[in-house]
């Protein structure tokens, strides 16, 4: 099985920025929470069912929430109609 690949946040573990006196807004915490829980998510699915299978539920969930941010923007209805 290959290693797990170390990973660090996109913005930064939150501790160390606190540390260093930076207080950030309340969703860029929650988004490294996210974040780590995809990568946890997809390390988990890579080790059980292969790199091609964890490839294919990467794919998916990026096409999912960008349809998400599309809808949030209005561009599409929760059905997928354009509005």
């Amino acid at each position: 099985m290959p290693a797990k690949i170390k990973r660090r946040g996109l913005f930064g573990h939150p501790s160390r920025l606190a540390a260093s006196g930076f207080r950030q807004p309340q969703y860029l915490g929650e988004c490294y929470e996210l974040e780590q829980i995809i990568w946890q998510t997809l390390d988990r699915i890579r080790e059980r069912d292969g790199a091609e299978i964890m490839t294919e539920v990467a794919e998916r969930l990026t096409t999912y929430i960008r349809l998400g941010v599309e809808i949030a923007d209005g561009k599409w209805d929760h059905l997928g109609r354009d509005t």
